[in-house]
């Protein structure tokens, strides 16, 4: 399964979580930011992990390159990187969508489907500029090191 490294930057997961909570509030009031929040909490919880070497080895600097576009990658403090495992990590804005428009109870339709993509686009904006596949992740022995939490940050 491929391995992807979300670089927090300046920013914590936390705060990138309220960031999408926010941002998919304003899209669909009706959602909240609580339930946004957790949507896209359970999303990453299920899918990112932190050791502690995490950022810390030329390993971590192997980036293939983004997951969207072309973009220069983010530094990697003072929040470290997280890596992510899924099998495609662009499905990630679709999985989020899906999960609020359900808990929203909207039906289905071009209405649906329409509150879909931009709910989609939230969760993509909020990760296109952090998200890039670092092929080696995961595979060499020093990212076998003591497990951190990143929800902690």
């Amino acid at each position: 399964m491929p391995c992807y490294e979300l670089f927090l930057g300046d920013r914590s997961l936390r705060e990138l979580l309220s960031r999408i909570a926010a941002d998919a509030n304003a899209v669909a009031p009706g959602l909240g930011r609580e339930r946004a929040r957790r949507i896209a909490e359970t999303i990453l919880r299920t899918r990112v992990g932190q050791t502690t070497s995490c950022g810390r080895h030329l390993i971590c600097d192997a980036v293939q390159g983004p997951v969207w576009g072309r973009r220069e990658r983010p530094p990697s403090e003072p929040h470290r990187p997280v890596y992510l495992q899924d099998a495609d990590a662009r499905d990630l804005p679709r999985i989020f969508a899906a999960a609020a428009v359900d808990a929203l109870d909207a039906g289905n339709g071009d209405e649906r489907a329409a509150l879909e993509e931009r709910l989609a686009s939230v969760f993509h904006m909020a990760l296109s500029p952090r998200l890039f596949l670092i092929p080696f992740c995961r595979h060499v022995d020093v990212c076998h090191a003591p497990a951190t939490d990143p929800f902690a940050e």
